[in-house]
């Protein structure tokens, strides 16, 4: 079946000989790295089809999955990195995502839904990134501890955004260029923006106010 939706999107682009061949070369690239990581790294599972169209990379040893039709393109001189911490660590990524310039940096558990799409990002679970443990340790452990994030279905996270531990964004959700989000729960289908995000504010409201 994903073979035909393949071949069927690229015969409906086949007015455009030169996006056909880019479609046709970033599917090449994807079905080496496809390949690759499932043979060389167990913990990492990557369906068919995967388009990569810039630099792509995982390390560490945690899970790592990823749906089909899932792309990585090119967004300041960046593509699509995920960096796992420790054999618990699991990323979850959904189908017909698309990732350009996303950083995912997870010590415990990222969840990203179908359909998101993402600027140039930086997506972490953990306050601060150091892999000496003694950090874990002091009186301020409680806040370096390492929380899930859950991102909905259908999101789109603008350029410059910081999604931090402990957030959880609802599906049908868009993050504004330059917004910071930490330990906060964003409704569905609501417009979050600021550093931090305080009050995200339904889509609704804000297409009222335009048709005023």
């Amino acid at each position: 079946m994903a073979n035909r939706e393949i071949f069927k999107y690229i015969e409906a682009k086949i007015t455009d000989p030169l996006r056909t061949i880019r479609i046709i070369r970033e599917l090449i690239v994807g079905l080496f790295y496809l390949t690759y990581y499932c043979c060389i790294k167990r913990n990492v599972k990557i369906k068919f089809p995967f388009y990569v169209g810039y630099k792509f990379r995982i390390t560490g040893p945690g899970t790592v999955k990823i749906g089909k039709n899932c792309a990585v393109f090119p967004n300041l001189l960046e593509g699509l990195s995920i960096v796992t911490y420790s054999p618990e660590a699991s990323v979850i990524v959904g189908d017909n995502c698309l990732f350009g310039g996303t950083t995912i940096r997870c010590k415990n558990r990222v969840e990203v839904g179908e359909k998101t799409f993402t600027a140039n990002c930086l997506i972490q679970d953990s306050i601060v990134w150091h892999r000496n443990n003694s950090l874990e340790q002091d009186r301020y452990s409680i806040y370096l501890k390492p929380k899930k994030i859950e991102i909905g279905r259908n999101i789109w996270i603008g350029a410059m955004s910081c999604v931090l531990p402990g957030t959880k964004i609802g599906n049908d959700t868009v993050l504004s260029a330059g917004s910071l989000v930490y330990e906060i729960n964003i409704p569905d289908y609501s417009l979050g923006a600021g550093s931090p995000v305080r009050r995200p504010v339904k889509i609704d409201r804000i297409i009222g106010l335009t048709e005023k």
